[in-house]
């Protein structure tokens, strides 16, 4: 049977990082990606599925065929532990948990504007995939658009039939914004991260679990 450590977070939380980090240690299948404009791009085994909101509903329905291994599978996921448990019982888990300051929340919000929103894609696949991040199917009369917009705020403008100016970005962003998410404390296998302080020495625990339950 195939083993799981599901890096689960919020938006902008840094999640597809963090997840190429672990995939690096020896234990693990080392996860493809690239970086753009400061952010991680990953290709994981699941094709993405844990972190579109299109398949939020009906994600466990649609998981792929994953080839055996007898090393981890990392995977970057929107979807909390706790759903995640119903499907990938003996599972490990490490979550960036949401920030809870005021201070902590603006800086998030802050930081998906600068890096998620004002940034971009190279190819019309990722277009795509962020399209599916945020819920969205493409339809047939908006992928021309889509292909040509000029960074994900221009996206967001397009997918909700808007004019690309700064007075609807600004409409959009501000009911974009997010002020509570996942919170998690460490168990057996659960791995619990601060957003914006992550301990990558707490991750080294990670060897200790992975090994018992190998």
């Amino acid at each position: 049977m195939n083993k799981f450590i599901f890096v689960c977070y919020d938006h902008g939380c840094g999640g597809e990082n963090l997840s190429v980090q672990v995939s690096k240690r020896n234990y693990c299948n080392t996860l493809e990606y690239a970086k753009q404009q400061g952010r991680t791009w990953s290709e994981d085994v699941l094709g993405k599925l844990l972190l579109k909101n299109t398949t939020k509903n009906n994600w466990q329905e649609q998981i792929p065929d994953v080839p055996v291994s007898d090393r981890y599978y990392v995977v970057p996921s929107h979807r909390e532990p706790n759903e995640l448990k119903q499907v990938f019982k003996d599972s490990i888990f490490v979550v960036i948990n949401f920030p809870t300051s005021d201070v902590g929340i603006a800086h998030l919000n802050n930081r998906v504007y600068e890096k998620v929103w004002l940034s971009s894609h190279t190819n019309i696949k990722q277009k795509i995939g962020f399209c599916e991040q945020l819920g969205h199917a493409v339809p047939a009369d908006k992928l021309k658009q889509i292909h040509k917009s000029l960074n994900n705020a221009h996206i967001h403008c397009i997918l909700n039939d808007l004019d690309y100016t700064d007075a609807n970005v600004e409409l959009l962003f501000a009911k974009a914004k997010r002020y509570k998410g996942m919170n998690y404390l460490d168990d057996e296998k659960t791995i619990a991260l601060e957003y914006n302080n992550i301990d990558m020495k707490k991750l080294d625990r990670l060897d200790e679990i992975c090994i018992l339950h190998r």
